[in-house]
């Protein structure tokens, strides 16, 4: 199968024009990207590269441009406009929404957060803010003040004295949350029951070794399970390398794991030490 690439790129300037495209395999594809991104430090080429080769998967390609465009418009409205010009934006666009639209921003702002891990200044700078007078809920009794309601497919609570009831819900509280929601006590059906020694075993024998949960994601999402990286981290542990020094050998050989943290060195040494190449493979 042959790939049409585009000499110069056309996010460097490139045009379609016949002279400036070749066919190439994929793996020439890849190539012809990986060299590209080396000599001119484009985004868009490291990203062509590592879809190529299978690095990344066709989403996590998708996700990645799109976090580089965002992050491209972002330094462009920076260059702009002024902090406090972006702030009284956001401040005016926040009165003027209407409470669906609020909503919507709430969950898209949940969603784009998930999975994403803070520096510790950044943490202790969040808690300075939200201590004492600077928490929004300061003096604020909560159960007092804010009550619960729901459209039937989920629950949360709003302040009735400074927000209105959105269309479409009402004072209530319907839906079924497992984690708080799920009975305790003697209310609780397993309440002064126990399991069985027979089913305690096979609760941990399910669960153990290689069906550990942990291990099995660990196996799908781990790329240092693959080859090359695979044979050159039981070379280096046979030599008594540690993770540290691990990730700096396969840094500079290997720029597509420069952001492979280093712990994931050590998972993947210990779970081959413990359960054998074939079984983690």
């Amino acid at each position: 199968m042959k790939h049409k690439h585009h000499v110069i790129p056309k996010h460097a300037g490139g045009t379609d024009d016949p002279s400036n495209i070749v066919e190439l395999t994929i793996e020439e594809h890849a190539e012809a990207h990986r060299k590209l991104y080396e000599e001119h430090g484009r985004w868009q080429d490291r990203i062509a590269w590592h879809a190529l080769s299978g690095i990344i998967g066709h989403e996590e390609a998708w996700y990645q441009k799109i976090c580089e465009a965002s992050k491209m418009a972002r330094e462009k409205i920076a260059e702009m406009y002024t902090s406090e010009d972006r702030s009284r934006w956001r401040k005016n666009a926040w009165e003027n929404a209407t409470e669906e639209q609020r909503e919507k921003h709430r969950q898209a702002v949940s969603k784009g957060r998930t999975g994403i891990k803070l520096s510790e200044e950044h943490r202790q700078a969040m808690s300075e803010r939200m201590t004492g007078e600077g928490h929004p809920l300061w003096g604020v009794p909560w159960d007092e003040e804010r009550l619960w309601i729901t459209n039937g497919q989920e629950n949360r609570r709003i302040n009735p004295e400074k927000e209105q009831l959105p269309d479409g819900w009402w004072w209530a509280k319907t839906v079924f949350n497992p984690r708080t929601d799920y009975p305790v006590g003697e209310e609780n059906h397993f309440y002064g029951k126990k399991h069985k020694q027979s089913s305690k075993d096979l609760i941990s024998k399910a669960n153990s070794g290689l069906n550990n949960g942990s291990l099995k994601k660990s196996r799908e999402n781990n790329i240092l399970y693959k080859e090359p990286y695979l044979s050159e981290i039981l070379e280096m542990r046979r030599e008594g390398l540690g993770k540290i020094k691990m990730k700096k050998i396969m840094d500079e050989k290997y720029p597509e794991l420069e952001n492979i943290p280093k712990h994931q060195y050590y998972t993947t040494y210990k779970s081959i030490e413990k359960y054998g190449v074939e079984n983690v493979q």
